[in-house]
C-alpha cells in the first residue's frame, strides 16, 4: 500500500520526511514495521492514552505545522482516512 503512494509523491518531487504516526505497541499496526523500514518511513510512537480526540491526530498537525513553518519544503502530502485533517490541508495550501 505505501509503495504505490510514494511513488505518486515522487513524480511531484522527493519525499524528505516520512513518517507514520499510531500506536506501535498494539496488535494492529504491526504488520506495517517491516513495510516502514522498507521504504525509510520513520515510525512516530503516540500511545493511545485517552478515548474520542486522539493524541496521534494531534501530534500529526504540531508536526506537520511545525515543518510547514520551517520554510524547509515546497510541497506536502497527508496520508489519512480521517477527515479532520481537512482544515490542516486547506492551512497548509495557503
Amino acid at each position: 500500500m505505501a509503495g504505490p503512494l510514494l511513488a505518486e509523491v515522487a513524480k511531484y518531487g522527493n519525499a524528505h520526511v516520512k513518517r507514520a504516526y499510531g500506536d506501535w505497541t498494539g496488535c494492529g499496526l504491526k504488520a506495517w514495521k517491516d513495510q516502514l523500514l522498507k521504504l525509510s518511513i520513520q515510525p512516530i510512537q503516540q500511545f493511545a492514552y485517552t478515548h474520542g480526540k486522539n493524541s496521534t491526530d494531534m501530534a500529526m498537525i504540531i508536526d506537520a505545522m511545525d515543518l510547514l513553518y520551517s520554510g524547509r519544503f515546497d510541497g506536502f502530502c497527508l496520508v489519512s482516512s480521517d477527515s479532520d485533517f481537512t482544515r490542516l490541508a486547506v492551512r497548509i495550501r495557503r
